[in-house]
């Protein structure tokens, strides 16, 4: 429940309440449930009427007096009522602007970030502290079109494979629609190969409208996830897709470079061959064309000729 002052919203519309109180010539005392005096004199004699002020059903305070005292009462039940209200508001605005601003710094973090293990990495562990978590983790497609699990940070588990439309996970990697399940092990798709865990806020990561993977955000004890922590953790999916995509993609291009370079290499060597067959050949051709060597090999035919 939240913390009202009740003393300081009297005190703000104390002149009303004095003027309440000398329109209906009674006199009134206000009194905490403990007891503690917050308006009137505690030695007066009063009527024996008591008059609740409430705060979500419950009572905080008493108005005492007579029985035209009673919209008093009613009017500090309104005004601690919108308190709460804009306490609320306020402590929603202050969340949504803290929520933004973890998003923006995450923004920048990936934005840095070109290696796929430090996108997911930086990913994961962000999603971990914005959430209550005891367990985080990042899944992918590989090659035989599974989610294999590439990050994780919490708890450790091992989840192996999941195969599209398989349990918790797969089903929800195959309909791309982000879930949250607050009692896993209830959950008609619940398999062995989902994680070890009792409460789960599941979201597909999409790049040009196609699931290229899964976050998750899991608790081992059961939790109560909000749709506001749903859209908060597909807010972070929707960022983290599009770094994970580029760095799948910078990832490709620097393999293809290597295969590149490789080969080059490889043509370079046999060019060399090349070369050295082409120097052997051609020192071979300089040597024959010589006088020299004219004469050595006329020698060679003259004492082949002798008896």
């Amino acid at each position: 429940m939240a913390q009202i002052n009740l003393k300081r919203i009297i005190t703000q519309v104390l002149p009303v309440l004095n003027s309440l109180s000398g329109a209906i010539g009674a006199p009134i005392r206000i009194q905490t449930t403990e007891g503690k005096l917050l308006l009137g004199d505690a030695e007066m004699e009063l009527p024996r009427g008591k008059y609740a002020i409430e705060l979500a059903g419950e009572v905080i305070a008493w108005v005492e007096g007579a029985a035209v005292v009673e919209p008093i009462a009613s009017l500090l039940t309104y005004l601690v009522e919108r308190e709460v209200e804009k306490k609320s508001l306020a402590n929603e605005v202050l969340e949504r602007y803290r929520e933004i601003n973890l998003l923006y710094n995450m923004a920048d973090k990936l934005a840095a970030c070109l290696e796929l293990q430090t996108v997911v990495k930086t990913a994961i562990e962000e999603a971990h502290r914005l959430l209550k978590s005891t367990s985080a983790s990042i899944m992918l497609w590989d090659d035989t079109r599974k989610l294999r699990t590439i990050a994780t940070t919490g708890e450790e588990y091992q989840t192996g494979t999941i195969e599209l439309g398989q349990g918790i996970i797969g089903n929800i990697a195959a309909l791309g629609r982000a879930e949250l399940i607050n009692n896993v092990q209830r959950d008609p798709r619940f398999t062995a190969t989902d994680l070890p865990v009792s409460s789960l806020i599941c979201v597909p990561l999409k790049a040009k409208e196609q699931v290229i993977g899964i976050i998750n955000i899991s608790h081992t004890s059961p939790v109560f996830y909000t749709a506001g922590e749903l859209k908060l953790l597909v807010a972070v999916a929707s960022q983290v897709a599009p770094a994970i995509e580029n760095a799948l993609l910078y990832e490709k291009s620097v393999e293809e470079a290597k295969a590149r370079e490789a080969n080059l290499q490889q043509q370079v060597l046999l060019l060399q061959v090349e070369v050295d067959q082409a120097k052997r050949e051609r020192q071979v051709a300089e040597i024959t064309e010589t006088d020299y060597f004219q004469q050595l090999q006329r020698r060679a035919r003259d004492l082949r000729k002798k008896p």
